[in-house]
């Protein structure tokens, strides 16, 4: 029985009782702060996880908010392109129909100038034409009056004739 020790034999070998009850009480302590530690680290953890979690789903949000940003940014790129094309065509007939109003105003100007000149030159004509008519009418009263102050009776049947 070499298992079995008396007290005398724990005495004589340096063992003693009471040191191996503190060592197990003093191991259990451990035990106990340990599984405290591993209590209280796992509830960290827990914690940590719920957090890094959280923060995955907002950077899920936000990469996906991000995407339609980006989409939205691109149709408004797409529409601002189609509007400025649209706008150079627009600007470009407005200055082919500037150019053709300005073109048709050059010639109705040139007209106006040479109806101008024309009704100068007709008023001349008439001006011209009105004279004469008075030149005429003046020597027809002159013929008229001759042949009564001169008493000239051939000359009068000649007039009428």
């Amino acid at each position: 029985m070499t298992n079995v020790h008396t007290l005398r034999d724990i005495n004589s070998k340096g063992y003693r009782l009471e040191n191996t009850r503190k060592m197990k009480l003093e191991k259990a302590k451990d035990a106990y702060q340990l599984i405290d530690e591993i209590k209280r680290l796992s509830s960290e953890l827990d914690i940590l996880t719920s957090q890094i979690n959280r923060s995955q789903i907002l950077i899920a949000k936000y990469k996906a908010k991000g995407v339609t940003q980006l989409r939205k940014i691109e149709s408004f790129q797409s529409i601002n392109k189609l509007v400025g094309n649209k706008l150079a065509l627009v600007q470009k007939d407005t200055l082919t129909y500037t150019l053709t109003i300005q073109e048709d105003l050059l010639k109705k100007e040139s007209e106006n100038l040479s109806f101008k000149f024309k009704i100068s030159e007709l008023e001349n004509t008439k001006n011209e034409l009105v004279s004469k008519v008075n030149k005429l009418e003046c020597l027809k009263s002159e013929d008229i009056l001759k042949p009564i102050i001169g008493g000239d009776d051939e000359k009068n049947t000649q007039n009428e004739e």
